[in-house]
């Protein structure tokens, strides 16, 4: 005989389905397209019945490479976009550079959501104009990373994390740390972990099902509730933590000058009459810090990985009597073109910013409805080998002419890394001068060497990441020489 609670379950799972297919259906009809039009939607897989191309989705490759293979098949010579359908939302997957460029640079008037005031705040602060007022933070922290290194290399993972979250909270909040041991990385290394494996597109069925949202978490599809909440907590330590620092002081008379924060609140009275409040500069600094933390030590972590797998590239690199500034940027190509190759051969979001049609489109003869969700492949633009041959190779020397200088007709990865259309990253002119800063004084200070086996051969590590869209390397194991 079955207990109360059975009974429960054997009639809750059922009725959850029921009132699950009930409301798929009226979603479904109620996006009933209207438009008549002559042209044909892109080319793509054949979907099934209510779950469109679902079951069509790689499972066993990170999805990146799976959409770049169904490109292959499904792509053709005049475009290279491809059409899916997921439970009633139409997704376009935008696999070349010069799609991108005609359709989320073009066209983003109408290829996203309308600007909201936090990104007027980036600009302000991050634009290329005044991006070198933050150049002392990052040759202190340049320097941090060089001297940590020299003392404890086997820690570079934490010193990478150090170097990257230490100038991320200086330059947002105005506030120094010295060790990776604190509640702001922690907080934010909670929200990453929970966060990322739900990045690539299609880990909630909610994407395509808005509808499902509203469902709690123990019915068929309503998961990401759960989820969402757990979400919200930790994504909301991670900017109110350092925000509650800095008013808190301020507020016992303390001074945190020259911080993104600090500047917002200054000119308060300014910013209200363009709508913006405390509550956006909290949320616009903690995007601002969590962007320079996470991003940067992606990349910083994907170039040591790749340097201990290619020990040869460091005979091209030339040490100096000085460690490089700012200012000597321009003379290292090599440097540059390594930073390239770094993006290209593991973008640090291989999935780029998620755009939305807001009004039906015809491009090439082929119709793109409005409402349609499109995803930048950015790991399949930059591993095309008819663009980058031998694409899996780690070669920063294919970015170089003959006369040993950046050559400018192949293409740059640069150009879709921080994004397209109204939604390109504004803090990008930071992050290159960043990079280019930290690369340049570690190749100058060391040789980085692969881990050895027990006779003392080297073991280059292999090219493995955790698969998600903000890519966390695994642990390498190897140290850097003197």
């Amino acid at each position: 005989m079955l207990d109360d609670s059975k009974i429960l379950s054997h009639l809750v799972v059922p009725a959850g389905v029921t009132i699950s297919l009930i409301a798929l259906t009226r979603y479904l009809k109620s996006r009933d397209s209207l438009n008549k039009v002559k042209f044909p939607y892109p080319p793509g897989p054949k979907g099934l019945p209510l779950i469109g191309n679902a079951l069509d989705l790689p499972r066993s490759i990170p999805i990146w490479e799976g959409f770049a293979q169904m490109a292959e098949t499904y792509g053709t010579s005049t475009t290279d976009i491809m059409y899916l359908k997921m439970f009633g939302t139409d997704v376009v997957v935008l696999n070349s550079s010069e799609t991108i460029a005609d359709l989320l640079d073009k066209r983003s008037a109408i290829y996203s959501d309308k600007m909201e005031n936090p990104s007027r705040l980036f600009h302000e602060f991050f634009n290329i104009a005044t991006v070198d007022r933050y150049d002392e933070g990052q040759r202190r922290a340049a320097s941090r990373l060089l001297k940590n290194l020299g003392e404890h290399p086997a820690d570079f993972h934490h010193h990478v994390q150090l170097a990257t979250g230490s100038l991320a909270l200086s330059i947002t909040y105005g506030i120094r740390v010295d060790s990776p041991k604190n509640p702001y990385f922690n907080a934010v290394e909670e929200m990453l972990e929970t966060i990322l494996p739900a990045l690539v597109p299609g880990a909630f069925l909610v994407e395509f099902l808005p509808f499902l949202r509203h469902f709690p978490s123990w019915l068929p599809g309503g998961g990401a509730s759960s989820f969402g909440e757990r979400v919200y907590k930790y994504s909301l330590d991670s900017i109110t933590l350092p925000m509650q620092y800095v008013t808190e002081r301020l507020k016992a008379g303390g001074e945190i000058s020259g911080s993104l924060v600090t500047r917002c609140l200054d000119k308060l009275g300014v910013l209200r009459e363009q709508n913006v409040n405390e509550e956006v500069i909290r949320n616009v600094a903690g995007l601002v810090y969590l962007a320079m933390a996470d991003t940067t030590n992606t990349v910083l972590n994907t170039f040591f990985l790749a340097m201990a797998r290619n020990t040869h590239i460091l005979d091209e690199v030339t040490g100096g009597e000085r460690l490089p500034e700012h200012s000597d940027m321009n003379e290292l190509p090599y440097v540059t073109a390594i930073i390239k190759e770094t993006f290209r051969w593991s973008p640090p979001v291989p999935i780029g910013t998620t755009h939305r049609l807001m009004e039906d489109d015809v491009y090439k003869g082929i119709f793109i409805p409005a409402g349609t969700t499109l995803l930048e492949n950015i790991w399949g633009i930059c591993h095309d080998e008819k663009v980058y041959p031998d694409p899996e190779l780690f070669n920063p020397g294919r970015f170089l002419g003959k006369d040993g200088k950046i050559d400018p007709s192949v293409k740059d990865p640069e150009a879709r890394i921080f994004g397209s259309g109204r939604r390109i990253c504004p803090g990008r002119h930071f992050a290159l001068r960043n990079l280019h800063l930290v690369i340049a004084n570690v190749l100058t200070a060391f040789d980085i060497l692969p881990p050895v086996d027990e006779n003392g051969n080297p073991q280059p590590p292999p090219p493995a990441f955790k698969y998600s869209q903000v890519r966390l390397q695994q642990e390498l194991g190897f140290l850097p020489g003197s």
